[in-house]
């Protein structure tokens, strides 16, 4: 309290204000330690939960995060200095994200996008000698915001690039850098006027964490997206995209009604994306498709079934869904060389050329007759030739492929397994377990493989996806 009255006291305030916050202040003082009132902070916290989970679903980890974020601020009461970046693929709610702990604080909120920048300039603004100088984008963003401490987004960090302009990496440290950016420099402003944005709670994005420049990602809190499961993407359609939707476009939930069934075949059938922004055109283009047949006096109201979504609607089907291997058989050994197709990057080529060597160092284990590698070749072919396949977590896959082939062991078709595998057969670690899970679930195998080193993963796989997979564990590829 005595702060706030040396504060007041100093500050330049007008005799009203003064009054009023004079008078706060003495109330304060009398109040009892226990007093509702004085238990307000708690409830802010509860405040920004519940702005969180008005705009999102799930995301529970990320949301609880983002709370502990703000209740050590709120504690110390000033900024401390911290940067958050969401990283995530597109359309998993970073924006949005940043845009509800705006509101969650209280805070006015205002954005910029570094995406294919290269000119230092258009951080640090231009001197005024130039014909047609400007502030930076980040003064430019202040001056919308209109208050010295909103919420600042900046959107894109990863993509930021650099040439003989100079690197605007390295003027983002002078915004990012507690230890700097008190004293901010534009180059419009002048070093005579620095610009103070310790304020300022700075959150940034990014869809690849490895492209951010290391000296930026140093000074920041990384908070990672994943990918939504097909049965978030329900929920989030259900309660967040249908209602928007039909309130942005004037409708009434009895207006249009879409079948559980219907949103299902949206998410399989015409998506196939991390997020949901492919998914809420789908519905957008349903929406304005209705109402359409509603001003031409056609319909007054409808059901959107997953028949009349296809005739009516969204007509064919941009994604048909592949389950798992339609018939159990083995792989087949051809003349020729070791060949590998299917748009496979250097690594995944690498990967099944150890899975061969491996086989061959250690052929009497797996009954393989040693003549059969001079006698054959293998072709393996990975389907969907136009889509690119990298990385070595297929590497105890091909391997089983490979016995599959040389001895005619048929693999259960519900049985799934990713994992590296190195030349002594060590099943190494993987990343996206989360995902690749999911993908499991998704083509109804029953039983997943998976690196040993990953059992502190598998928490992070929800808990829907759990259940309905066996996931078993190995550290060499005899126990698989």
């Amino acid at each position: 309290m005595r702060k706030h009255l040396e504060k007041l006291e100093k500050g330049n305030y007008p005799d009203n204000v003064k009054k009023v916050t004079q008078e706060e202040i003495e109330r304060y003082e009398m109040m009892p330690g226990n007093s509702s009132e004085a238990n307000i902070i708690k409830h802010d916290l509860e405040f920004a939960r519940r702005k969180l989970d008005e705009k999102h679903y799930g995301l529970s980890e990320i949301k609880e995060k983002i709370i502990e974020y703000l209740a050590a601020q709120q504690k110390a009461n000033k900024s401390l200095g911290q940067v958050i970046c969401l990283v995530g693929p597109p359309g998993v709610g970073k924006t949005s994200l940043a845009a509800s702990i705006a509101e969650a604080t209280g805070r006015k909120f205002t954005s910029i996008s570094v995406g294919g920048i290269r000119d230092v300039a258009e951080i640090q603004g231009h001197r005024r000698t130039y014909i047609g100088a400007m502030p930076g984008r980040i003064i430019q963003a202040m001056k919308k915001a209109q208050v010295i401490n909103p919420c600042f987004l900046i959107d894109e960090i990863d993509k930021i690039s650099s040439d003989y302009r100079g690197d605007p990496a390295y003027a983002l440290l002078e915004v990012l850098d507690p230890n700097q950016n008190k004293k901010f420099i534009d180059n419009y402003l002048g070093e005579e006027v620095p610009y103070n944005l310790s304020e300022v709670m700075f959150i940034c994005t990014a869809n690849d964490e490895r492209e951010i420049p290391l000296p930026l990602l140093d000074r920041m809190e990384v908070i990672r997206l994943s990918s939504y499961t097909e049965i978030e993407k329900f929920h989030i359609v259900k309660e967040y995209i249908i209602p928007e939707s039909l309130k942005k476009h004037n409708l009434n939930a009895r207006e249009i009604v879409f079948e559980d069934q219907t949103i299902r075949d949206i998410i399989k059938h015409y998506t196939r994306e991390a997020g949901v922004r492919e998914l809420n055109r789908r519905i957008q283009a349903i929406v304005r498709k209705f109402i359409v047949q509603l001003l031409q006096s056609r319909v007054s109201k409808a059901v959107i079934t997953p028949e009349n979504l296809t005739k009516d609607y969204l007509k064919k089907k941009d994604y048909e869904f592949t389950s798992k291997v339609k018939s159990t058989r083995a792989g087949v050994a051809t003349e020729g060389d070791f060949e590998l197709t299917g748009n496979l990057g250097d690594i995944m080529k690498e990967s099944a050329r150890v899975a061969l060597n491996y086989i061959k160092a250690n052929y009497k284990k797996f009954g393989i007759d040693p003549e059969v590698f001079s006698q054959n070749s293998i072709h393996i072919h990975a389907p969907e030739g136009a889509t690119p396949k990298e990385g070595p977590s297929a590497g105890i896959a091909l391997t089983s492929a490979i016995i599959s082939a040389l001895t005619d062991y048929i693999i259960p078709r519900d049985i799934g397994m990713t994992g590296e595998i190195t030349l002594h057969g060590h099943v190494e670690a993987i990343g996206g377990l989360k995902e690749k899970a999911i993908a499991a679930c998704r083509s109804e195998l029953k039983t997943i493989i998976i690196p040993k080193s990953n059992e502190k993963d598998i928490e992070d796989i929800p808990e829907e996806v759990r259940r309905e997979l066996k996931i078993v564990t190995a550290e060499e590829y005899e126990e698989v």
